[in-house]
């Protein structure tokens, strides 16, 4: 019983480990104990600084620590934040008017005066408490732990009273966790000593009783026709017990019976329930008289208990920490991790490992093998949890979504829907994805339609969007938006037209223009012609890549880049590949060597997928047409 006393919550697991360890070692110090249990664990995690209270409630029941909100820095292209994600074992409320007083009393310059409760059960915890611009993060994050209860110390005692219920005149006692839980295991090898005791003398009464019923099982018709021959019932259990050496209970339980009861009595089954008793009482028994085993069977219910109830901890015990030094480094709310956005042709976004695309194998031989849902890819994007994902819409719109908004999924999996996350038009859909780390004032987002427009805008110039999008290419009457890209500005850009015409110009043919910009032409189209492709080329890479030409016919060919004169903008360029009669080029794309092709196709069996090495894929020269690289009607290739 606890008495005046202030115990801090624990991590069960951590706990009952301790208490394992204890059953074998209970003289175990201190800093032994702590090696199982770091320290309180409360349910709103949070962390705590230094271990030299935590020591002295171990020792001696009362101690004091100092308890600490955790809060991570994110930062987006509009402003940045200092996010609270776990708080100290007082109320979110409390919290919050701690902060708000704060700032109201001028002592915390560097936030604006918001204070915003973004929390939900999805969600978590997510207090938003943003930044000015000129702030200093890690002095405001300083501040905070100073001036509000961002940062508490708690004091713990632990009191109380040891000895039996009964006992007249027990007395209160501060003890320490090392020594509570001793009294603790003692108290439990107690309770299994008396569950087991208990469990014994069960078993022998049951044991006895069925011994009774085996006899009666034997000699059922001559009982009945003993009962049926007294005058009442306890005449008849004195017949029986005398005449089969039947103890009180055991004739009792007979004569409880009705006579149907009494011809159905099995034997067989009372004598296994005997040979199980026996064998129940024998392990009993020597668990009463084999103090070891009865640890054992502690220890294991323990472990029973951890495997059933444990969880992990949620507090972080700091153990260098020091309350009063200054904070020098707000860590990312979201850590840089590497990985893969899958865009498909249902448009739908899903996250994946990052080398769930990547080809395996040794000896020159790797290769990835598609899987079920591959067919549905459109895009392939390498990124970071920390990037922004730009998306640009048909109509000329501007998306903006944080690479770590997007769920989780498996490679089979639809993923979510990107109408969820953005605010799409009727009739609008995302052509292209593109990861962003950071909107420089040297990059530049360049995008192409269909009619041949291209604009070309500081990167910069998009760090606004969100969500609801930003108006970017203004269009005209049936043109749209096909494909876009992030340029340094000093590279060369192929643009190619369903006719088979490609266009090689250099990107200081292209000024930069304002977000709101109706772009310039980029090439000249033939009758009937639309824009189908558009890469960019930078100077290194000169010779080492090849334009991959690819008809709605299903023929494929690559041709060096060597092969395609740089010409000016707006003009119409050369010729690609060979047409047939009404045959038109499905894409254009620039490969090097060691790129591994997702080609989906149409076959007998519905849309298959297949991956192809470009190195396998067979070069042409810009004039003649492409062979066939798979048995059907290709309907896209991707990069992986």
């Amino acid at each position: 019983v606890g008495l005046s006393t202030n115990i801090p919550p624990h991590n069960l697991a951590e706990v009952l480990r301790a208490c394992i360890a204890l059953l074998d070692k209970p003289e175990m110090s201190v800093e032994q104990l702590m090696g199982y249990i770091h320290g309180p664990d409360f349910s709103q995690g949070g962390r705590i600084i230094g271990t030299d209270g935590i020591k002295d409630y171990f020792t001696t029941g009362k101690g004091r620590i100092i308890a600490r909100a955790e809060v991570r820095l994110e930062e987006t292209p509009r402003n940045r934040s200092l996010i609270i994600t776990q708080i100290p074992p007082i109320g979110r409320d409390r919290v919050k008017a701690s902060i708000v007083k704060a700032i109201n009393a001028r002592k915390l310059e560097g936030l604006m005066p918001d204070v915003r409760d973004e929390s939900d059960t999805e969600k978590g915890m997510r207090i938003v408490l943003d930044l000015r611009k000129d702030a200093d993060a890690a002095q405001t994050l300083s501040q905070l732990f100073n001036e509000t209860d961002l940062q508490i110390s708690l004091s713990f005692q632990m009191v109380f009273l040891f000895g039996s219920p009964m006992q007249a005149a027990r007395q209160p006692k501060q003890v320490g966790l090392l020594e509570l839980l001793n009294y603790w295991n003692a108290h439990q090898v107690d309770i299994l000593t008396r569950r087991t005791e208990f469990d014994l003398r069960k078993a022998r009464e049951r044991l006895h009783v069925v011994e009774g019923l085996i006899i009666g099982a034997a000699h059922a018709e001559q009982i009945v026709r003993i009962f049926q021959r007294a005058e009442d019932r306890a005449a008849a259990r004195k017949e029986i017990e005398a005449k089969y050496s039947l103890t009180p209970v055991q004739s009792d339980v007979i004569a409880s019976m009705t006579l149907a009861q009494v011809t159905r009595l099995d034997a067989g089954k009372y004598a296994k329930e005997k040979e199980e008793l026996q064998t129940r009482i024998n392990e009993l028994e020597r668990l009463l008289s084999d103090r070891k085993a009865l640890i054992s069977l502690l220890k294991k219910e323990m472990q029973q208990l951890i495997k059933q109830f444990g969880d992990e901890r949620r507090t972080i015990i700091d153990a260098e920490g020091q309350h009063s030094a200054p904070v020098t480094v707000v860590e990312q709310l979201h850590d840089r991790e590497q990985m893969a956005i899958a865009v498909t042709r249902a448009g739908t976004l899903k996250a994946l490992p990052a080398d769930t695309f990547k080809p395996r194998g040794k000896n020159g031989n790797a290769t990835y093998t598609p899987v079920r849902g591959d067919e549905q890819l459109r895009q392939v994007i390498a990124t970071t949890s920390q990037d922004y994902l730009l998306c640009v819409a048909s109509s000329g719109r501007v998306f903006q979504v944080a690479a770590h908004r997007i769920p989780a999924a498996t490679r089979s999996a639809k993923g979510e829907p990107l109408r969820k996350l953005l605010e799409l038009a009727s009739g609008e859909e995302i052509v292209t994805v593109l990861p962003v780390e950071s909107y420089d004032e040297d990059r530049y987002l360049v995008a192409f339609s269909k009619l041949g427009k291209v604009k070309k805008s500081p990167l910069s110039e998009y760090r606004t969007a969100d969500v609801d999008g930003l108006q970017d290419m203004k269009l005209s009457d049936g043109d749209s938006v096909v494909t876009a890209l992030i340029s340094d500005g000093q590279g060369e850009y192929f643009v190619t037209t369903s006719n088979g015409q490609t266009l090689r110009f250099s990107d200081e043919a292209l000024r930069a223009q304002g977000r709101a910009g109706q772009g310039v032409a980029a090439m000249a189209l033939g009758k009937g012609a639309i824009v189908v492709s558009a890469s960019s080329l930078s100077g290194p890479q000169e010779g080492l890549v090849s334009l991959l030409v690819v008809t709605d016919s299903g023929l494929v060919k690559k041709v060096p880049t060597s092969q395609y004169p740089q010409k000016g903008r707006a003009t119409a360029g050369v010729i690609t590949t060979e047409l047939v009669e009404r045959e038109h080029v499905l894409l254009t794309m620039l490969i090097n060597e060691e790129d591994s092709l997702l080609v989906t196709f149409t076959g007998t069996n519905g849309e298959q997928v297949t991956v192809v090495k470009a190195s396998e894929v067979k070069a042409f020269p810009r004039a003649r047409k492409g062979v066939t690289l798979v048995n059907g009607r290709i309907v896209s290739v991707i990069k992986l």
